[in-house]
């Protein structure tokens, strides 16, 4: 049976249908990270699947979208030990390594060459079925698959992100990613009044989505089916509930203090 055509049985088994493959050889700008040890010395191919996590709601939220559902590393990591503890079972003699968010792999280089999704003005993958509310999940490999066509399209450049960016990170002249409020969200140490201020008029503790709510590509996309996300949707982040939801969400590893500090900026 075609390689592709195992893969594809495989990953429908858990129902991932978006996904491609991209030719490890024509990846030049590598990251650095410990986790590059884990790459097979011989890899030839990296398989590229989106996990998608939406989960729509009309109610209050301090939390964007990906931080109100169990932490994605967590979700995806089990799911790519799976799928490659089933490639083992089928090609016995190649390698298969799964990784998450930390790898050495340039994400959304490896998704566009893959043709998960086109890169948006926000420059946040976009795909046809998820929008932008998804992560990817790579399973490297010295087994050869045929690589997918990549996907260089472009967004429809409305500027509706740019227009509508709360802190003006994204900028018609030239982007600011230390001024995004995602990121001062995440900052350690001590927040300057105007990131203060920031915090409280948004209302969030952790992430900023409004480049992501704005965007034409992300109306009417399908929310996720990954049943790990859906059945763990915590909409706000507490003082009651930040002991147990640092444990198990992707804002955890920030630690306690800081989440406390954006807490305090809030609701003190």
């Amino acid at each position: 049976m075609d390689n592709l055509l195992i893969l594809k049985n495989i990953l429908n088994k858990y129902d991932l249908t978006e996904y491609g493959v991209c030719d490890y050889s024509c990846i030049t700008n590598f990251l650095e990270c410990r986790n590059a040890i884990r790459i097979p010395s011989d890899c030839k191919s990296v398989i590229v699947i989106a996990f998608p996590y939406h989960t729509k709601t009309e109610l209050k939220s301090n939390l964007c979208n990906y931080a109100r559902v169990l932490d994605y590393h967590i979700v995806v990591n089990d799911y790519l030990k799976k799928i490659s503890n089933d490639l083992k079972e089928v090609f016995k003699d190649y390698e298969f390594e799964g990784f998450s968010d930390v790898s050495a792999f340039p994400e959304h280089f490896c998704g566009q060459m893959a043709g998960v999704g086109f890169e948006g003005r926000n420059h946040l993958l976009i795909n046809d079925r998820y929008g932008s509310f998804f992560v990817i999940g790579e399973i490297a490999t010295n087994l050869y698959f045929e690589a997918s066509k990549p996907d260089f399209r472009s967004c429809n450049q409305c500027g509706l992100c740019i227009r509508n960016c709360p802190s003006k990170a994204l900028n018609a002249e030239k982007d600011d990613f230390s001024k995004c409020l995602s990121e001062v969200t995440q900052r350690k140490g001590e927040l300057t009044d105007n990131e203060i201020q920031l915090i409280k008029n948004n209302g969030l503790v952790w992430g900023c989505d409004v480049c992501q709510n704005v965007c034409p590509h992300n109306k009417n996309i399908e929310e996720t089916h990954i049943k790990e996300f859906y059945e763990s949707v915590e909409l706000n982040l507490t003082y009651d509930n930040l002991s147990i939801l640092k444990k198990n969400r992707a804002f955890g590893y920030r630690g306690r203090n800081l989440l406390l500090r954006n807490l305090d900026i809030l609701y003190k």
